[in-house]
């Protein structure tokens, strides 16, 4: 048995052993977050911080059919005095009519495992070791500097970013000596994003040549704002796909280590924030051509909410490839984000939008998304978006589907 699964045994016999101990939760996120609140746990004589959830999914739409069952356990709990634990674990099962279950010629359930992790403070720090995901930049749905933990792009995009990054086995350790923070990662093996689960056998020999990745960010905060720096050494999140020189009518899959340093930026200005990202890749591979490039990669944004609590934010992200070759054509990607959202009836209704647009694969989507909290235990959700995808090629991440799609979900908590 290897050391990375016996430390994620240890830390489910840690969690799963506490039930009389109490603390507040150490997990508070920085960024924006559009998600429902969260339903109380129906008693059933489990132990405090233990929620079970079960939800069915549908989507339609022209060239999109997906239907989705899930069933979801988390359990969260303090471990003595200086100790916390969370475990997030999902089952989800796609049904034959699901787009993912015709291409893999049959139904199947696939079991993740999104958070498993033990975090332990000492005075000034604390560190917290295994499954988890990390966020890195202050621009949501700009993967300038958000390029650790991976993504995954069979989930529906719907309005919130967060609900589609994926966890992987890392320790993470911060240290707080006011105005400074600093912030060690180490994943003993990098991920890759998940854009299907049929026919991955390509993803999957990847995937195992992968070694380990780490960083450092050093964080300085003052009333209202915070710099922060960031190196790392790191693999692309997502296969490349080459021409095979010695037979041009195959493609072959490459996933590239390489070096990295960002810069993030958030400032408060009375109601709104405004936030910059900015990144530098090297060595980048070219689709299909094999051409290394340095990337630099820079994302402004903003976030404002109003009295009313309407709460609005934007952002632009744009890659543009530094050319090689004199006179050699560079690169350029612009994405543009917008999103909104309130919450009505006492926060039980929520509305939220959110607008995508990729200039470079003329991509394009603008989703309107409801959630309603009928009681602690029952919560539904609908949206209707409309999405622009008929010019995307095989090295694209984003959902398949174009034209009008239709969404409604129903969730139980308990």
């Amino acid at each position: 048995m290897n050391t990375r699964l016996i430390a994620i045994l240890t830390v489910f016999a840690l969690v799963l052993a506490s039930r009389l101990l109490s603390a507040e939760d150490l997990l508070a996120e920085d960024h924006a977050d559009f998600s429902p609140p969260a339903a109380e746990s129906l008693s059933l004589g489990w132990p405090d911080g233990f929620i079970v959830g079960l939800n069915h999914q549908i989507t339609q739409g022209r060239d999109l059919t997906q239907s989705r069952s899930e069933l979801e356990i988390e359990y969260e709990r303090a471990l003595g005095q200086a100790g916390y634990g969370r475990l997030h674990h999902r089952f989800r099962y796609f049904w034959p009519s699901d787009g993912e279950a015709k291409r893999a010629g049959q139904s199947f359930g696939v079991n993740q495992l999104h958070e498993a992790w033990y975090q332990h403070t000492f005075e000034l720090c604390n560190a917290k070791l295994g499954r988890q995901s990390l966020f890195w930049g202050t621009v949501e749905g700009a993967y300038a500097v958000d390029i650790i933990s991976p993504f995954d792009f069979t989930e529906p995009l719907i309005t919130d970013f967060a609900s589609i990054r994926l966890g992987q086995d890392m320790l993470v350790a911060r240290c707080f000596y006011l105005p400074l923070q600093f912030e060690f990662f180490w994943a003993p093996q990098a991920r890759l994003d998940q854009l299907s689960f049929s026919d991955t056998e390509a993803f999957d020999r990847s995937e195992r040549r992968l070694h380990d990745e780490f960083g450092l960010k050093l964080q300085h905060s003052w009333e209202g704002g915070d710099l922060a720096l960031m190196v790392a050494r790191l693999y692309g999140n997502t296969p490349v796909p080459i021409v095979d020189q010695s037979n041009p009518a195959e493609l072959h899959l490459i996933v590239e280590r390489f070096n990295f340093v960002g810069l993030s930026l958030a400032q408060a200005i009375g109601r709104f924030l405004l936030e910059f990202d900015l990144g530098y890749k090297q060595d980048q591979v070219t689709a299909y051509s094999g051409k290394k490039e340095d990337l630099i990669e820079a994302a402004l944004g903003f976030e404002y909410r109003t009295s009313g609590n309407h709460q609005f934010s934007a952002g632009v992200w744009q890659s543009r490839a530094q050319a090689q070759l004199v006179g050699e054509a560079r690169q350029k990607t612009r994405v543009w984000t917008l999103a909104w959202s309130k919450a009505y009836l006492h926060e039980i209704l929520l509305m939220s939008i959110l607008g995508v647009a990729d200039e470079h694969s003329d991509f394009s989507s603008m989703t309107l998304q409801t959630d309603y909290q009928w009681n602690d235990y029952l919560a539904t959700s609908f949206a209707l978006a409309y999405r622009n995808a008929a010019n995307l090629g095989l090295a694209s991440t984003h959902s398949e589907g174009s034209g009008w799609q239709l969404a409604a979900g129903l969730e139980f908590t308990f």
